[in-house]
């Protein structure tokens, strides 16, 4: 009942508060602006900016406690999106319950780099972000597939994200971090 009840919200269009924070953080709900079929992700556009008190660096949520990105750059009504799909981005993560320290850089197919070689990081661990510009342990997916190289001393990972790039219709912009 309580999923219906999401989805006829979501198809009128309603709003709802996400939990992460259980209120230590206020957000900003924004539309995101139709993309072009050949978009890469790496930045999107959303219907909120300087007037609603939206800021340079602000962290962008997908879903409750799922890191998109952050804004980049900002309108009165509009704001640019940096999203975990472009190629600049860089941003430390932890992965798992050891908790493994890897960095999650950004690209068409975001990765895993700078895994220890021999940190015993599986496919469907978790990965969460460490990174002191964004909130701490928010959820950017789980490891896929990891890729070593035994003449190296660090492995890399594939990663999977809890949402679908191309469905994303809203975005929550955190207004009160740092």
């Amino acid at each position: 009942m309580k999923a219906e009840l999401q989805n006829y919200l979501r198809l009128k269009g309603a709003t709802s508060t996400p939990l992460f924070g259980a209120g230590k953080y206020r957000f900003v709900t924004a539309e995101t602006y139709s993309r072009y079929p050949w978009n890469d992700y790496a930045s999107i556009v959303i219907g909120a900016g300087a007037d609603e008190g939206l800021k340079p660096g602000m962290p962008v949520m997908a879903g409750d406690g799922v890191l998109l990105g952050k804004v980049a750059s900002v309108a009165g009504t509009q704001s640019d999106i940096e999203t975990i799909f472009d190629p600049n981005w860089k941003s430390s993560v932890v992965i798992g319950a050891g908790r493994v320290t890897a960095l999650l850089s950004g690209g068409s197919t975001p990765g895993l780099d700078l895994i220890p070689r021999n940190a015993g990081v599986n496919a469907g661990d978790t990965i969460l972000n460490v990174d002191p510009t964004m909130p701490l342990n928010l959820v950017i997916g789980e490891v896929t597939k990891v890729e070593s190289d035994p003449a190296s001393l660090w492995t890399k990972a594939e990663l999977s994200l809890p949402w679908d790039p191309a469905a994303l219709n809203r975005v929550y912009v955190i207004t009160n971090f740092p």
